[in-house]
């Protein structure tokens, strides 16, 4: 869905290919954070346009071109595509949208993702509910032999994934199951019972299967196994749902 885009593993959204190291979210006091946008801008994109521009979430300004209403709601609300439950047009109508704290604080991707849904609120009228559904997903288990992970202490920077590669230091099983679902594009939950922070440093052929004649790595199901002594094993998995009650088709003017 959103192929141009580079993202950190806070940030999850399925159909993402590549990514950056994500830095360390900085350390603010909340009651002087902004809870809103002071400034917000919002149009459709000129009719000649062919592409779009999709930026990071954080900062003191948010600024993204042609970007459509579905996504814009996974962004805010920091969720995978199958979580979300809303009209088939909120994935084809697009909208530029600039917005502006007027606080000179940086925020974090965590700190602005309210300011975003508040703009979906009181912009686009969005009203919504959760709801629990099944998935066809995985469950990460410990593999025959045992686990292969390596303790590790305080996790001092954030993990990351690239196109054939996936580095997790001081991360607990949660977030190697979060990571993992990124990169299957469906729901992973955390069966292992194992406690603890680890490193892990994944290398893995992008295709799913493997094996593809510029690699000679394995496949990602196959790396997990044999780098770490755990396994996906296909399972039904509870996830929870962001279902869209009412969302308007043209925001309230500028």
């Amino acid at each position: 869905m959103l192929m141009r885009r580079a993202f950190c593993i806070a940030g999850m959204m399925a159909g993402w290919t590549s990514a950056v190291p994500c830095a360390m979210a900085q350390t603010q006091n909340p009651a002087t954070a902004p809870t809103a946008f002071e400034v917000v801008a919002i149009h459709h994109p000129p009719p000649n346009r062919q592409s779009s521009m999709l930026t990071m979430l954080g900062g003191k300004e948010l600024h993204e071109e042609g970007i459509w209403l579905a996504a814009l709601i996974q962004i805010a609300f920091g969720l995978e595509n199958y979580q979300l439950t809303t009209p088939e047009w909120t994935n084809s109508d697009s909208f530029d949208i600039t917005a502006k704290t007027g606080s000179d604080l940086s925020l974090s991707k965590e700190q602005m993702q309210p300011l975003l849904q508040k703009i979906l609120i009181d912009r686009f009228k969005l009203a919504y509910h959760r709801e629990t559904k099944l998935f066809k997903g995985y469950e990460l288990v410990t593999a025959k032999g045992g686990p292969k992970l390596k303790a590790t202490g305080e996790n001092t920077r954030g993990p990351y994934i690239m196109q054939n590669e996936l580095h997790a230091p001081g991360a607990n099983m949660t977030t190697l199951a979060a990571m993992l679902a990124m990169l299957t594009h469906k729901p992973v939950t955390d069966k292992t019972g194992i406690a603890g922070s680890y490193t892990i440093d994944l290398k893995f052929d992008p295709q799913q299967g493997g094996g593809t004649e510029d690699s000679a790595l394995p496949s990602l199901f196959t790396a997990l196994q044999e780098q770490t002594g755990l396994q996906l094993k296909p399972a039904e998995v509870p996830v929870e749902m962001l279902v869209v009650d009412h969302i308007e088709k043209e925001p309230t003017e500028n």
